[in-house]
C-alpha cells in the first residue's frame, strides 16, 4: 500500500505499543497494534478496527475506579454513609 500522506513509498506495516492520546487520557496505552510507517515521509497510520469495542472497554475500566465513584455518589448527593 502506497502512503496516503506522501502517496510515494510503499509502507512498512509492523505491530508496536502506542498511548492512545486521542482518548484524551493520559494512562492509555494500546498493546500490540498495527501501525504502517512510510520511511519516505515519516508518517504513521494507526488502525483501529473495532473502535467503539475500544471505547467501551476504557469507559468499563474508568466507571471502576474508586475516585470516581466517590464522584457519581457526591454528584448524586449521596454521603459515603449512604452507601453502607
Amino acid at each position: 500500500m502506497k502512503c496516503p500522506q506522501c502517496n510515494e513509498a510503499e509502507v512498512e506495516r509492523r505491530r508496536e505499543n502506542r498511548q492512545y492520546k486521542e482518548s484524551g487520557l493520559p494512562n492509555v496505552l494500546l498493546i500490540n497494534i498495527e501501525v504502517c510507517h512510510c520511511p519516505k515521509c515519516g508518517a504513521d497510520l494507526v488502525s483501529l478496527p473495532r473502535l467503539s469495542g475500544l471505547h467501551r472497554v476504557i469507559a468499563l475500566e474508568l466507571i471502576k475506579k474508586p475516585a470516581l465513584l466517590r464522584f457519581r455518589m457526591t454528584r448524586a448527593g449521596w454521603r459515603r454513609d449512604d452507601a453502607a
